[in-house]
């Protein structure tokens, strides 16, 4: 895959309300669902071939930023708000020159099956 290809660019995501969240926090949450891998496959950034599982992305910091149009500590500063929250999970990695995050969304599996958000289901 190339550095600008998903495996699927359509569907949809089901996010639930969380309340203490700050709005800040919630965009950036809100956008690592939209970018996060919904398959396991793998990618070639600079060079490198890189594997990514379900509910996973591996970014840099400046993409997130420019995505989301932020500079590169405010998202570093609410992706560690996040996971403070275990909310996600973020590792740095290096490839070759590259420097890259690997952020796993916390319980991906069970916030994208429809089945858990059935009406009347206990929580």
């Amino acid at each position: 895959m190339k550095n600008n290809e998903r495996p699927c660019d359509g569907g949809f995501i089901v996010i639930p309300r969380l309340s203490k969240l700050k709005p800040q926090e919630w965009l950036l949450y809100a956008h690592l669902f939209r970018v996060a891998a919904f398959m396991p496959h793998e990618r070639e950034i600079a060079g490198n071939t890189i594997s990514v599982e379900k509910g996973e992305m591996v970014v840099t910091l400046r993409k997130i930023g420019k995505d989301i149009n932020w500079n590169d500590s405010k998202v570093w500063r609410v992706l560690t708000s996040l996971k403070e929250q275990s909310l996600i999970e973020k590792r740095r990695e290096r490839h070759g020159s590259l420097n890259l995050l690997r952020l796993r969304i916390a319980d991906y599996e069970h916030l994208v099956h429809l089945r858990n958000y059935r009406k009347g289901q206990e929580k």
